[in-house]
């Protein structure tokens, strides 16, 4: 379990790193929060909120990242809201 952990940490700094130009600091602040209590679930639904609001398609790259986070948190209606206002 230590070990999915470690690497969903690895996955959300990459992300938060693909996505350094559309978050301000309050809000990767926010994600930041929730990954450091191990609560990825919750730190990838803000953080799909977060985007989805702001209206913006994401590059391939963030996307396929996340989609991917989503699917192995098993957070099906995260990967279809990805789909549906990221992509």
């Amino acid at each position: 379990m230590e070990e999915d952990f470690d690497k969903l940490e690895k996955q959300f700094g990459k992300l938060l790193g693909l996505l350094q130009p559309s978050l301000d600091a309050s809000e990767k602040k926010e994600i930041r929060e929730y990954i450091n209590v191990n609560e990825f679930g919750v730190a990838l639904e803000a953080l799909v909120d977060i985007l989805v609001v702001k209206g913006r398609a994401l590059e391939k790259e963030p996307c396929t990242l996340l989609r991917k986070m989503a699917n192995s948190l098993g957070l099906k209606g995260e990967v279809a809201r990805i789909d549906k206002s990221l992509s």
